[in-house]
């Protein structure tokens, strides 16, 4: 690997973790710019948003600046998603994505959505 591709950093994650990281953070951005060729001020609805990729890809694509509605089927890590500046989060329950989608339609008017 050339050094110009490598950052330096500190960090505390065991190896099995850090190894993970590279390939979360890929597929979280490979989803947001080659799949939905995500834009500034877009809206977008993250299925799976307490999964290690939907998080990396509601930080993202708030980075991005789109406007971040994330789901989960956890009620209880609901407030995970409640966490992050940029989210607007649904709970978990029965019907929960159809909900977070009429939802966000009705603010936005229309969706992109990703699953992880």
């Amino acid at each position: 690997m050339p050094v110009r591709q490598t950052v330096p950093f500190a960090c505390d994650l065991d190896w099995a973790t850090l190894g993970a990281v590279p390939e979360m953070l890929q597929t979280a951005h490979g989803s947001l710019t080659v799949g939905l060729d995500a834009r500034p001020g877009q809206p977008i609805l993250i299925r799976g948003g307490t999964s290690s990729v939907g998080m990396a890809a509601a930080v993202l694509a708030g980075r991005l600046g789109m406007t971040v509605l994330s789901t989960t089927r956890d009620a209880e890590r609901a407030d995970v998603l409640r966490a992050w500046p940029s989210a607007i989060a649904e709970a978990a329950g029965a019907g929960c994505l159809r909900a977070a989608q009429s939802r966000w339609n009705r603010i936005t008017g229309t969706v992109r959505s990703v699953s992880f």
